[in-house]
């Protein structure tokens, strides 16, 4: 959007929502025709090309990784300046967050202790403790910079 504008931007924006919901209607459709409660990417990918399927779950697995290298760069560079704003937030004297606050890989370490046993739960709707530390954030966030206008 930064470089294109607003308008070209929220085209893309509603343009790829709407692939992605396309895609989930296809992949919906295919999963009609696997077993009952079996339905997965590979269960599909066999009954298309079964002696493919393994390439799938690589693809998927390539993809999933890719995914989370990109929120490990956002919390690596996020989150120092979010514990900047709280300093300033929460303590109007000049003093300033521990050193090791400030730290980006201390961040990664700590979001991966947090994450890591939630990524192993055996029920996917047991993900659901991953959206409130995602709603939490986002309240965080909104306190922030609800404190600085004021």
């Amino acid at each position: 959007m930064a470089s294109a504008g607003i308008i070209p931007g929220m085209i893309t924006c509603v343009f790829s929502g709407g692939v992605a919901a396309f895609g989930l209607y296809l992949l919906t459709l295919c999963a009609t025709y696997t077993h009952h409660r079996r339905s997965s990417f590979f269960a599909v990918s066999q009954l298309t090309f079964p002696s493919a399927a393994v390439f799938f779950d690589a693809a998927i697995a390539i993809k999933c990784f890719g995914v989370s290298i990109s929120y490990l760069i956002i919390v690596k560079g996020l989150m120092p300046n979010v514990v900047q704003s709280f300093y300033h937030v929460l303590t109007p004297s000049s003093t300033h967050p521990p050193p090791w606050a400030l730290n980006g890989a201390n961040w990664i370490t700590i979001f991966m202790v947090v994450l890591i046993p939630l990524a192993f739960l055996r029920r996917l709707d047991s993900l659901r403790h991953t959206s409130y530390v995602a709603l939490f954030a986002v309240g965080a966030w909104r306190f922030c910079t609800a404190a600085r206008v004021v």
